[in-house]
């Protein structure tokens, strides 16, 4: 439940940050809270561990090549669902300025840290 409040809230700041302080359109702040999501719920993976080793950083999800692997895969759908002009189309994907592609990953981090 913890996991889900943080994930949420850390989903909801990013559409209101955008929307309302950097005034994007609302399709633009849908665009920005639709890949915050995305690559959150990926980054969430890390979260999973059984927590009986010492480090967050080596631990069975770590050491999981095919967990690497799944992200790597999810990680370049995105990027093609971005940066493809007919895909972008097709999904009403809209452009986003360089301060919006750091705030993503940066927002999809940030509950692997609160957590």
């Amino acid at each position: 439940m913890f996991s889900a409040i943080v994930l949420t809230g850390a989903v909801f700041e990013v559409y209101a940050f955008v929307h309302w302080e950097w005034s994007y359109s609302e399709a633009q702040s849908r665009t920005a809270t639709f890949y915050s999501l995305s690559f959150a719920q990926l980054i969430h993976a890390f979260n999973l561990y059984s927590g009986k080793q010492a480090s967050l950083l080596n631990n069975e999800i770590t050491r999981n090549r095919y967990v690497w692997i799944a992200i790597l895969i999810c990680v370049s759908i995105l990027l093609i669902t971005y940066y493809v002009p007919v895909i972008r189309h097709v999904l009403t994907i809209q452009p986003l300025d360089r301060p919006a592609l750091f705030l993503i990953p940066a927002v999809g981090l940030l509950p692997v840290g609160v957590i």
